[in-house]
């Protein structure tokens, strides 16, 4: 066989070794998300793809097959280096060829090459710094940091007129540090998405502007930003993945999906991307908390009362957090009763000095008088400096690193500062048992803004972790967050005068 080789033309060794290739792997029959995943591969019309949803759509045999098939040199990563032990025990199943074992696992065959690695801190993604693949896998993508991933897809490349393809496989995050992948395929995963909704293997466009957003964009036509460069945008769709596309899983891969505990069932076998479960232990304010105050919100936005708000309740306070350029936004939430509004949220770019904040805030008031509570910690202070001269606009001064003498609810704690007794503050509102009813606009943004802060117990004092910890995690200021935990806050001036002093 060997010598009939050398015999062989280009085109013909091709032929065979697509032959080879295929017997090696070819989506299951009957799993159309499979399929329509391997055609895309193919046609290299998307640079990004997502895959799955459900458990048991056949994400692992995708990201092993394409592998082994359509790519040349691939590299397949999961979170921490135990959790390969699955992928290594398929991939020996499906490439019954050499294997390599050690602490560097790959599979070497008919001209391809597949690496397995792991990358479980954020820093981690400095190893694999200038190791070109064609084809990037993420297994169980959503329990990567987005940062780490970004970074490893940097070198996301393959020699010209060769096909390049990232393929991140992933059920809906578990956790808040998860969900920027809902972001990343909003269009067709995430629940309030406002525009136009992509269909299953839809290519939409993609491009980084320079205050480090993504915006979506018509066509893959270079873009050009505000300040006159050039931007090319990328490539992307997503494949919805069901377990009944997998013709291999029977009633009892079903049974015990139906048995898993709400919401992971929700999560797992219904693929639904509108919950996260799993919080943090130190987590201030209950996800479920935050469902139940949007649930509400959603429940009221039906009402005349609320159609007509304006001429029916007046706006009680109002929390204004302000960026100033860069990648964070300038958001205000208007508050009524406990009924919070439509978020204002701004670039911060348009927001470069406090007179535009000002103007935009007396907007907003829409002729009314609230209370305004402006954080005045950074940027802030300009706009309160011009807020507070202005007639019938009573501006607040919010120091959110001053000390608190507030108590909470349980007379227990004190806390580290007003920041934190601010927060401490939305949350025991939030709770069901307060009987507050908080009605929170359904954004999903918000929602992991608000559950995104820790906290800890020092010296008898409730303590919040820095704004700089949480930006890490979510790559974004919790500028949402901060906003609305401010017009809370700004409702107990009465009680707590003595905090803004």
């Amino acid at each position: 066989m060997t010598d009939l080789l050398t015999y062989l033309t280009p085109q013909e060794k091709d032929e065979i070794n697509k032959i080879l290739d295929d017997i090696l792997w070819y989506p299951a029959t009957g799993n159309k998300a499979q399929q329509m995943a391997y055609d895309l591969a193919l046609s290299g019309a998307a640079m990004e793809m997502g895959y799955g949803g459900q458990a048991g759509g056949g994400k692992t045999d995708l990201l092993l097959g394409l592998a082994g098939t359509v790519f040349h040199k691939s590299m397949i990563f999961r979170r921490e280096y135990t959790q390969l032990s699955d992928v290594i025990e398929r991939g020996n199943a499906l490439f019954p060829t050499q294997f390599i074992s050690g602490e560097k696992k790959h599979w070497r065959f008919n001209n391809h090459l597949i690496r397995l690695r792991h990358a479980q801190y954020e820093s981690d993604w400095t190893k694999y710094q200038g190791m070109s693949n064609a084809f990037l896998g993420f297994d169980e993508a959503a329990e990567f940091p987005e940062i780490t991933i970004c970074s490893i897809t940097g070198w996301n490349r393959a020699s010209p007129g060769q096909r390049t393809l990232t393929l991140l496989c992933f059920n809906p995050p578990t956790s808040s540090e998860g969900e920027w992948i809902v972001r990343m395929f909003a269009p067709w995963i995430a629940p309030d998405y406002p525009g136009t909704r992509a269909e299953p293997g839809e290519i939409r466009w993609f491009v980084r502007d320079g205050d480090d957003h993504e915006t979506e964009v018509p066509n893959g036509e270079p873009f050009l930003r505000s300040d006159g460069t050039a931007s090319y945008p990328i490539s992307r769709t997503f494949i919805p993945a069901s377990r009944y596309d997998n013709p291999y899983l029977g009633e009892d891969y079903e049974r015990r999906l139906d048995n898993l505990p709400e919401p992971l069932r929700s999560m797992v076998r219904d693929g639904d991307f509108t919950v996260s479960t799993k919080d943090d232990q130190w987590q201030v304010i209950p996800t479920n908390w935050v469902l139940q105050a949007q649930a509400r919100w959603r429940e009221m936005k039906n009402c005349d009362t609320v159609d007509n708000i304006d001429n029916t309740i007046k706006m009680r306070t109002m929390g204004v957090d302000v960026a100033r350029g860069g990648a964070d936004q300038t958001v205000f939430a208007p508050l009524y009763g406990t009924w919070f509004d439509d978020l204002h949220i701004f670039p911060g770019a348009e927001t470069p000095d406090g007179a535009g904040v000002a103007v935009s805030v007396v907007e907003a008031m829409k002729g009314q008088n609230p209370r305004v509570c402006i954080d005045v910690v950074g940027w802030g202070a300009s706009a309160y400096d011009h807020l507070k001269v202005l007639n019938n606009v009573n501006a607040v001064p919010v120091n959110n690193g001053a000390g608190s003498n507030r108590v909470d609810k349980s007379g227990k704690f004190n806390f580290s500062n007003i920041r934190a007794a601010s927060y401490w503050a939305l949350r025991e509102a939030l709770d069901p048992d307060s009987g507050e009813n908080i009605a929170l606009p359904d954004n999903r943004d918000l929602r992991v803004d608000l559950c995104a802060a820790k906290y800890k117990i020092v010296g008898g004092r409730i303590q919040l972790e820095s704004k700089d910890d949480i930006k890490k995690r979510l790559r974004r200021s919790p500028d949402l967050a901060d906003a609305v935990v401010l017009a809370w806050w700004g409702t107990l001036l009465p009680v707590f005068a003595m905090d803004w002093v």
